[in-house]
């Protein structure tokens, strides 16, 4: 969920029947909004400003970034792994692959290839404008351990 204003509410979702559940609160009324090539649902959301939004999660073909331009939802990436996205000044980020990588306009540039036993879960920016990664080593439990990445950004 993300809430812009309280008359500018987004939600995404997986519903009772495995479709995607995207819907906007305008003040007064829920409005849904279809996604093509769907048949399960999104998990995370970002917003580069009211009606420029982002999400991740799952679709039919693997897991994707797609984009709400205000009138529709267009897929900008697909992956194996896509459990967030986040949004630095007009940067749109995101976890694929289990690397965290920024979208330039028309393709994900990774930041750097992760060691193959780090999973990251999520996705964040702080209000100097750093990205940081959060998620853990695998390796049976107790040997887990979690670990956090920060990316410091040009001002």
């Amino acid at each position: 969920m993300l809430a812009l204003a309280e008359d500018d509410v987004w939600v995404v979702g997986t519903g009772s029947d495995s479709q995607p559940i995207t819907a906007h609160w305008d003040g007064d009324t829920w409005l849904s909004y279809g996604l093509p090539g769907a048949d399960n649902g999104l998990g995370s959301l970002a917003a580069l400003s009211p009606g420029h939004l982002w999400a991740g999660g799952w679709l039919r073909g693997g897991e994707v970034v797609a984009e709400w331009n205000g009138g529709t939802w267009r897929v900008r990436g697909r992956s194996y792994w896509i459990p967030d996205v986040a949004v630095r000044q007009t940067e749109v980020w995101a976890i694929l692959n289990d690397v965290v990588a920024r979208w330039n306009g028309s393709k994900w540039i990774p930041l750097e290839k992760r060691h193959p036993d780090i999973a990251l879960m999520g996705l964040a920016v702080d209000r100097s404008g750093d990205v940081w990664a959060g998620g853990y080593w695998l390796g049976e439990a107790p040997k887990q351990r979690s670990v956090v990445y920060r990316y410091r950004c040009a001002k």
